[in-house]
Order: C-alpha cells, then sequence, then structure tokens
C-alpha cells in the first residue's frame, strides 16, 4: 500500500488546495534478496486419476461372530495321530502332558494302575507275529495306545510315562478280514449250506485315561475296545 504524506497546504481565497510533497511507494526487491524456491515446498500438482477406495455395503461386510467362531471341544471326530492300522494313537505330538500332570497329583487312582507299569525297555513295539489259524491271518503286536475312543465312541487321552505308568496292550489283528475261511477238523453240517468269512473280535479292557474337552474330571477309568482275536465265523445261506 503507498504512503502519502501531505506537505504544504496553500490558501487562495475560498480555495485551499494541497499539495503532496512526498509519495513513498514500495519498491521491488533485488533479485540478489529474493528468496529462492526449494524443494520444500513443492508446486501441488492435482492428479484426477486418484482412485479412493469405496466402502463395502452394509450386506457384504462379514459379521464379527463369523469371521473368529468359537472352537468348540470335539471328542467324536478321530484327532489326526489316529492310525487306521490300529485304529487308535500311538504317538501324539501334542499330548496333553502338563494338564494330565496337574490332574494327576492328587488322584489315587495312580497306586491302582500301578501293575501295568513295565521297565521302559520292553515298551519298544515287539515284531509283528503272523498266526494262521483256520486259514484266517492275524497279527499279534504289543503297543502302547497314547489316544483311544471309549465304548461310546468318545476320544479320550491314555495315561503314559507319568509317574512310571506306562499301559500297554497286546492286540490281535485280522489281517485277512472278510476273507474266505475254513474251520479246522471235521464239520458237523453240510458246508454247501453255509458261508464263511474272517472276523475281527474285539475286547473291553479297562485303562486309567483323561477328557481333553472336559478337564473338570481329572483322570479316571474307561472302558475301550481293543482287538483281541480273529475267527472265521459261519454264517447260514440257502441251500
Amino acid at each position: 500500500m503507498a504512503l502519502i504524506t501531505p506537505h504544504l497546504v496553500f490558501t487562495l481565497g475560498s480555495y485551499s488546495a494541497i499539495v503532496i510533497a512526498d509519495v513513498q511507494l514500495p519498491l521491488p526487491a533485488p533479485l540478489a534478496f529474493r528468496p529462492k524456491k526449494t524443494q520444500e515446498n513443492p508446486p501441488i500438482v492435482c492428479n484426477s486419476t486418484v482412485q479412493l477406495p469405496l466402502p463395502v455395503p452394509l450386506a457384504f461386510r462379514p459379521k464379527k461372530t463369523q469371521e473368529h467362531p468359537a472352537i468348540a471341544c470335539n471328542s467324536i471326530d478321530p484327532p489326526v495321530c489316529a492310525d487306521k492300522r490300529f485304529g487308535f494313537c500311538v504317538s501324539d505330538d501334542a499330548y496333553p502332558m502338563e494338564h494330565i500332570m496337574a490332574a494327576i497329583q492328587d488322584s489315587e487312582l495312580v497306586n491302582q494302575f500301578s501293575y501295568k507299569t513295565v521297565p521302559r525297555e520292553e515298551i519298544i513295539r515287539l515284531p509283528v507275529k503272523t498266526n494262521k489259524k483256520g486259514r484266517c491271518l492275524s497279527s499279534n503286536v504289543l503297543v502302547k495306545p497314547i489316544r483311544m475312543p471309549n465304548v461310546d465312541g468318545n476320544w479320550r487321552v491314555i495315561i503314559q510315562d507319568i509317574k512310571a505308568i506306562i499301559q500297554r496292550e497286546r492286540i490281535v489283528l485280522c489281517t485277512s478280514a472278510n476273507d474266505v475261511c475254513q474251520m479246522p477238523g471235521k464239520a458237523f453240517f453240510p458246508l454247501e449250506c453255509y458261508t464263511s468269512r474272517c472276523s475281527q473280535k474285539l475286547s473291553v479292557r479297562e485303562l486309567l485315561a483323561y477328557d481333553p474337552c472336559e478337564s473338570t474330571r481329572g483322570i479316571f477309568v474307561d472302558y475301550f475296545k481293543i482287538p483281541s482275536a480273529c475267527s472265521c465265523i459261519f454264517s447260514h445261506s440257502t441251500c
């Protein structure tokens, strides 16, 4: 803004005049003193190609309850360690040793199952022996079950390697199940009126177990079906 300073005032009769003696106008700054443009404040370039994400409609947004559903303990489905040959686990990388140790501290069942304790060097699985009785082949093997389904189909953890308790079972697997077989010795009925097959037999055993889906039960005795024999079964057919 220019600065105007009145300097002299002349009066002639009824007329007055103001003589402006000094007018101060701002002078342009020399080039040497003008601030240089730096890169700190670059010119803003308008980019019309930038695409901002649009909000997802509510109808297509996932519900929070479905993103992280609660994991329920399932005692019916076989665990990953289940061995198809035996029908149960003989090894388990996720064996809950710490939980069982806490549950077994004040249990009196430990002494009741001390008779199942065997030297550790005998725990190694014995070589499989194959028998041939009545043309039904079977395998006799000593195993140490880790997880098994009980008689109701609920999977349990078997107490092993804790306080010297090592529960082992000798099982007999029918390697020729459903094959045609013959009963040794003389038959007292016409064989043409009957059909035969090799069948797996099971026996119920008591084992000290733990339920990972209901840890408040502690350790308890449960009942399990163990393969115990392979027999030749005859059934009547139309002659």
